[in-house]
């Protein structure tokens, strides 16, 4: 299962064991959640760390994910208060999944993803996770944009139970630089993700305005066109500044918003704008809702996407199979 942690909402997949995945449900979070989310996408890095520098010892890293139920708090209240409130938006997202699961199945562990916000860290997410009781996969952050461009059929090997197969495809794959429009109630961020295999993307630019969410569009005619020429500029922002030799290759919609009529008519003209020398530019859309290709729900892109994430680490035998770069180069040291 997988779970997305948007900035006014929580949203959750899960992919069975025949292949399918099913989107599970859309929970609203709390005016605290929204606050908190808001709060830890302009914090400066390092303010909801787990411990201050001077408490901090490698044994209590090592052990991190266990805080909240065996081990003391944090040191630092802010960072035990952000665990409240996100272990509070997780148990009321568990007990909206519960009557959607088998009665006779324990809690499916869970691959989270949620957006790069400097204060939403890892080992915040981890505690979160352990004080609300929901096992965790993974050991690191799965993005949002990433894990959208999986559940779209980006930057993905076919043969996932063998590692070796695996990285032969992912080598052979083309370079995707991915831009993603979000656009929810809350903000409108443009993000771009370079990478081959979707499974090592990463967000390497962002831009995110809190300013010109779904929920802010005014009601006069003449703010309205500058609420939209705004939008226009943001979606537009890394298209200008990347180079011909590195275009844009894929553009990816996400968020609960973001296939209002609207919306997406300004998206078509900001896109015809920014990327003159293409042909068609909304070709470059996956799933774009004119392209006849198989629609996936932007609300739930990126909980799919990490639910496919989720059951693959499940099924490969990483880490118990060695793979062929680690023979050959235990083979040159003897």
């Amino acid at each position: 299962m997988s779970s997305s942690l948007i900035q006014r909402t929580s949203v959750a997949a899960i992919r069975y064991h025949n292949g399918t995945i099913h989107n599970l449900i859309k929970f609203d979070g709390s005016a605290e959640y929204r606050d908190l989310m808001k709060t830890l996408a302009v914090s400066e890095p390092g303010t909801f760390a787990l411990e201050s520098p001077a408490t901090s010892h490698p044994d209590q890293r090592q052990q991190q994910h266990h805080l909240g139920l065996r081990f003391p708090p944090s040191p630092q209240p802010q960072f035990n208060d952000a665990i409240r409130v996100l272990s509070n938006a997780l148990i009321a997202l568990k007990a909206s999944i519960g009557p959607l699961l088998s009665p006779y199945d324990a809690f499916p562990p869970a691959l989270p993803t949620y957006p790069n916000f400097p204060g939403l860290t890892y080992s915040l997410i981890q505690s979160a996770m352990a004080a609300a009781a929901i096992p965790l996969l993974g050991d690191a952050r799965t993005p949002p944009v990433a894990a959208a461009a999986a559940a779209n059929g980006l930057g993905l090997c076919e043969n996932y139970t063998k590692p070796d197969i695996c990285e032969d495809e992912e080598a052979r794959m083309r370079m995707s630089r991915v831009l993603a429009i979000e656009y929810t109630s809350a903000a409108l961020a443009a993000i771009l993700s370079p990478f081959q295999a979707s499974r090592k993307g990463f967000d390497w630019m962002e831009v995110r305005d809190w300013d010109l969410g779904s929920s802010a569009v005014p009601a006069g005619e003449e703010a309205e066109v500058r609420y939209w020429e705004h939008v226009k500029q943001v979606i537009q922002t890394f298209p200008a500044r990347v180079s011909r030799e590195r275009p844009v290759t894929d553009v990816i919609v996400m968020g609960d918003s973001a296939l209002e009529k609207t919306f997406l008519g300004v998206l078509r003209e900001a896109l015809r704008e920014a990327l003159p020398n293409n042909d068609d530019s909304r070709s470059l859309v996956v799933g774009f809702p004119e392209s006849g290709a198989a629609l996936v729900d932007p609300t739930f892109a990126a909980a799919r996407g990490a639910a496919e994430f989720g059951k693959r680490l499940m099924e490969s035998p990483n880490g118990c199979v060695e793979t062929r770069i680690c023979k050959y180069w235990r083979r040159l040291v003897g």
